[in-house]
């Protein structure tokens, strides 16, 4: 067998022969209960047989036996065309037996399930093969095996309905074929369209491959340029918070030296009012010590006066320590002077370097500010093809 050969056979035993315009799409209720039990009667000679209402009281005289719903597996492989083609057959039964049935039949209460399976076995392969035995042509091949499916489920249903025997039946058949050289001349004509049928099923299943591989690809694609996007957006976003940042740092070393300048020049004016005002103190106190003084030596040169054999010396000592008393105060206010005027010139020597210092930040933030704007004008625009 070659590789061709193989991949036919292979695929076929996957093939699902139900067509979209021939899917089952009744639905039978085949009235089973869940609940049925039937109730024997045995009181002395008199027996009685039933069906257990709703409203039940079991008695001494009373047996239940229970009536429950099987599930009957019932599989067979058949072979057609000499062996060319072999279906598989998986039919599934549902079945409940009833009281009509129990009457009429032999059937024991505590095995019925297993009597009806037992009977209606070989009536059910009878109906399978019967079925499938009309297959005589290989038109099916093309259209499926949906109608001998029901056809099977039908007369399987039919069959145990008329024994009183409630039921439902799921029927599946698989196809499969052999191979090429296995085949004789008269089953040429089922290869030739079993070989068609799996070529448009390849081909089908390849071109939904094809569409789902391009979708998917459509969708990955779309993804990335989603996800290009965002980084873009993410990315403006960022400058423009760092521009935003910048320029508040700017407003605040703006506000900042606007406040320090408000507070240096009332620190200056209020250190100049403070010398001032000290200066006026020591001048003061000066011209007090220097009354006081005066005062003392008009007393001591009264007392000196009475004297006058030492008149004119008093007089004389008086008036040099008048001139040296006045020359030393002088000494002294222009000394405090000239420690006022280097204190307020070393003040503001400080201050002018201050303020140069606080010019000199301000324009850095404001070109770094300069230059991030022109780093996310350069980024935005598109670069030349």
């Amino acid at each position: 067998m070659n590789k061709a050969q193989q991949s036919l056979e292979i695929s076929y035993a996957n093939i699902d022969w139900a067509r979209a315009d021939t899917v089952k799409t009744s639905h039978w209720d085949p009235g089973f209960d869940a609940e049925r039990c039937l109730v024997f009667l045995k009181l002395g000679p008199f027996q009685r047989l039933f069906e257990k209402p709703s409203n039940f009281t079991k008695r001494f005289y009373h047996t239940l036996y229970p009536l429950p719903i099987e599930h009957w597996q019932f599989t067979e492989q058949l072979a057609l065309y000499d062996g060319f083609c072999s279906i598989d057959v998986d039919l599934t039964i549902r079945y409940q037996g009833t009281l009509n049935y129990i009457k009429k039949s032999d059937a024991n209460l505590q095995e019925v399930n297993k009597f009806i399976k037992t009977c209606y076995e070989p009536l059910v392969q009878d109906i399978v093969q019967e079925t499938l035995l009309k297959l005589t042509d290989g038109a099916w091949v093309s259209t499926g095996l949906t109608a001998q499916e029901h056809e099977i489920e039908i007369a399987v249903t039919e069959l145990l309905l008329g024994q009183e025997i409630q039921a439902d039946a799921l029927c599946q058949l698989k196809p499969h074929f052999g191979a090429y050289p296995d085949i004789k001349f008269k089953e040429e004509s089922i290869y030739l369209m079993a070989m068609k049928k799996n070529y448009e099923l390849i081909s089908q299943k390849q071109q939904q491959t094809f569409l789902q591989e391009h979708l998917l690809e459509q969708q990955r694609l779309e993804q990335k340029q989603q996800q290009l996007e965002l980084l873009a957006r993410e990315h403006e976003i960022k400058l423009q918070s760092l521009a935003l940042k910048a320029e508040h740092e700017q407003k605040t070393l703006l506000e900042h030296e606007r406040q320090l300048s408000e507070k240096l020049a009332i620190e200056k004016r209020l250190h100049a009012e403070q010398v001032k005002h000290e200066t006026a103190l020591h001048q003061l106190s000066i011209t007090e010590a220097l009354i006081r003084q005066e005062q003392k030596e008009a007393l001591e040169r009264q007392f000196e006066l009475k004297t006058l054999d030492t008149k004119l010396e008093h007089q004389l000592i008086i008036k040099e320590r008048q001139l040296a008393a006045k020359i030393k105060a002088f000494e002294l206010e222009k000394a405090q002077w000239s420690k006022a005027k280097a204190k307020i010139q070393a003040e503001e020597i400080e201050t002018r370097n201050r303020l140069k210092q606080q010019e000199l930040n301000a324009d850095l933030v404001k070109n770094l500010s300069i230059i991030s704007k022109a780093s996310s004008t350069t980024q935005s625009d598109p670069k030349p093809g």
